[in-house]
């Protein structure tokens, strides 16, 4: 199960997750990123710290609303990665439509900039 919480620093929104990244939490995490995307944000991090599994047989269904977003000159990123989180999605070749960075700060700084 992932659970998904949200919080706002300036114009951005970090989607703080925990737990597995399977289907169900896949499913979750797109209606979010819909739904925050909805209600104006246009600058979204993804917080992977305390996620404990990506599947990569279901990341496909996260690229319609990465693509929506960009489309309209928004902005995604993951922060807090596990080698694991890394390898899969750059196999799923997602690393050419977001951003990646290490920590927070560094996702913050470069989303304000």
């Amino acid at each position: 199960m992932l659970v998904i919480e949200a919080r706002t620093i300036g114009n951005i929104t970090i989607l703080d997750l925990s737990g597995q990244m399977d289907e169900k939490g896949t499913i979750a995490l797109k209606e979010r990123i819909q739904e925050v995307r909805q209600q104006g944000s246009l600058k979204i991090l993804l917080n992977c710290a305390d996620v404990v599994h990506i599947s990569s047989a279901h990341q496909a269904q996260l690229l319609t609303p990465i693509r929506v977003l960009t489309s309209i000159k928004g902005k995604i990123g993951f922060y807090g990665l596990s080698v694991g989180a890394h390898r899969v999605l750059k196999t799923a070749m997602f690393y050419s439509i977001i951003h990646v960075f290490d920590t927070e700060q560094e996702a913050l700084d470069a989303f304000e900039s």
